[in-house]
């Protein structure tokens, strides 16, 4: 415990040496309102006759306002300041004794001005240096009497203002050559002022310590919570209650984007946190918003009406993707057991239906009967169909994968999407891809993917419009775009796109497994479904996947 205080006593010590720019302000402002006041105090003085002339104070003022001129006007306190301060505080217990020579010597009252360098060495320096400063001037201020009595310097006042005491004659008690007493009066006079300024310098010079160590306490605790801020992965911005940015850690800037801007105000609208802190009486509200593509959960928090506004910025995004992942897989496993229930329950009576079709067939029934016994195969082979579809899509990626490029993926969607009935009024718009963008992938499974995204935009558009397909590269994926000029969608629709048994679409028209299927087998080569939409402005569905990397030349 006594090393920790040894450290931290010497590091307060240390600190109480660093001169802050604030305290160069402080040194010289301070100094100027003692030259004012000592020039004025020369000028009431000669206007009332205390003293003969007020040139030799003014000279000393002058002095005074030259040197700190120059302090302020030189780089010298900035580059050496310890120095600078010390040189000038010791020129100060100087001026202040030529000063009170020609101003009354001992009995003058302004005698206690030398508490002022002493009062700024301990505020600005270290209580030694108060201490340092506070024995010059009891020597300065001896060295003044002593020179006096033995009449090496004359009196220029003759005690004259004593005068205003009325006939006390104080002058014969206090004067050495006229009474016996005078020296007992003058080593009481330097008695006194030698406890004003040693106080000073040990009242002061406590004073400072306490100030500096609770500083250093103040810069340690900041020091500690900046660095808190600093790695902790959630944004923090400090507001006022106005809007303005006072302070932001850097987990934030990314998040909404608060480098450079100093109020809410001027972040992206679609955050809302100007109306939202407008409307905020505390003392802590949550919400959520999606903004570039992230879920952003909003912290807002105050102690009391009208302080500042602590606002906490957490990225969800991962965290909801892993969920949903979690939830899909969960889904995928249920409709696993769905899809056997079905394979099991359904294909059996179904391959029983379809024998005795054959049978029936092979009997050369009436021609009426076989028409129908064909449209009844047909059902039966469209149920066949769809168990299977069922079944399959529990395991979307199974089969072998082959290195394919986009265009013949796109090419065979687009002859599956021109021959459907639904497409009749859709204006295709199709850029060709490059011929380099090669994918491995399950061909016939992204086709189908692609093929679904074609037709839900056909549907989108109300069967008119145009499709536009684009096809590109970004680092090591593969982007295929599909858009329609359809109605869009809210941000509610596109949170439940990918739900299973989910549809937009009027009843009839689809069961809402297309984009459930699609997102699943994407899902399965590596890949993303990303949606860009909006109410009246139609969608976009980007198909992301693993680009092949290009062979070396």
């Amino acid at each position: 415990m006594s090393s920790e205080r040894t450290i931290d006593r010497s590091a307060i010590i240390e600190h109480s040496h660093q001169l802050r720019p604030v305290e160069y302000h402080w040194h010289i402002v301070a100094r100027w309102g003692a030259i004012a006041f000592f020039s004025l105090a020369a000028v009431i003085a000669a206007s009332c006759r205390f003293i003969e002339s007020p040139w030799p104070l003014l000279a000393v003022t002058g002095a005074m306002g030259g040197y700190n001129l120059l302090l302020h006007a030189t780089d010298w306190m900035r580059s050496k300041p310890q120095r600078a301060t010390r040189i000038v505080l010791f020129a100060d217990v100087v001026a202040l004794t030529v000063f009170l020579h020609y101003s009354g010597d001992i009995e003058n009252p302004l005698a206690v001005a030398y508490c002022l360098p002493v009062v700024a060495g301990a505020l600005l320096l270290s209580r030694r240096m108060a201490f340092l400063l506070a024995a010059v001037s009891i020597v300065c201020f001896f060295a003044l009497i002593a020179l006096t009595a033995v009449d090496m310097l004359p009196i220029h006042l003759h005690h004259n203002h004593l005068d205003l005491l009325g006939d006390l004659a104080i002058e014969e008690t206090v004067d050495p050559d006229l009474h016996p007493q005078g020296w007992n009066y003058i080593i009481v006079h330097m008695v006194s002022l030698a406890a004003v300024l040693f106080g000073c310098a040990y009242g002061f010079g406590a004073l400072s310590d306490r100030i500096h160590e609770a500083s250093l306490e103040l810069e340690r605790e900041n020091q500690r919570i900046a660095l808190l801020l600093n790695i902790i992965p959630d944004g923090v911005v400090l507001l006022d209650r106005h809007g303005a940015i006072l302070q932001a850690n850097p987990a934030a800037i990314p998040l909404v984007h608060t480098s450079g801007k100093t109020s809410v105000a001027e972040l992206d609208a679609r955050l809302d946190m100007r109306a939202r802190l407008g409307r905020f009486e505390g003392p802590i509200e949550e919400f959520e918003t999606h903004y570039d593509n992230r879920v952003l959960r909003h912290i807002l928090a105050r102690r009391l009406e009208g302080n500042r506004v602590a606002w906490v910025i957490q990225d969800l995004t991962e965290q909801r993707r892993l969920t949903a992942q979690v939830m899909h897989m969960s889904k995928m496993i249920d409709l696993g057991l769905l899809a056997a229930g079905i394979a099991h329950e359904i294909g059996n009576p179904l391959s029983s239906m379809s024998a005795i079709i054959d049978v029936m067939e092979m009997k050369q029934t009436a021609p009426g009967l076989i028409d129908k016994m064909r449209a009844l195969r047909s059902h039966v082979d469209r149920i066949h169909r769809i168990v299977q579809d069922v079944t399959s899509f529990a395991r979307p990626s199974a089969g072998r994968r082959t290195h394919v490029t986009v265009s013949q993926v796109i090419d065979k969607a687009l002859q599956i999407f021109r021959l459907h009935e639904r497409t009749r009024g859709i204006q295709l718009d199709v850029s060709a891809p490059d011929p380099s963008l090669v994918i491995e992938v399950v061909e016939d499974q992204i086709v189908q993917v692609l093929l679904n995204l074609l037709l839900n935009a056909a549907d989108a558009s109300s069967g008119k419009g145009v499709v536009a397909v684009r096809a590109s590269r970004r680092d090591d994926r593969v982007l295929l775009a599909v858009s329609d000029s359809g109605v869009g969608m809210s941000e509610e629709l596109q949170r439940r796109l990918f739900t299973p048994f989910f549809t937009t679409k009027d009843p009839g028209k689809g069961v809402g497994l297309g984009l459930f299927i699609s997102e699943s087998i994407v899902r399965g080569h590596g890949g993303s479904i990303d949606v860009r939409t909006a109410l009246g402005a139609g969608a976009t569905f980007t198909v992301v996947l693993p680009a092949v990397p290009s062979p070396v030349s």
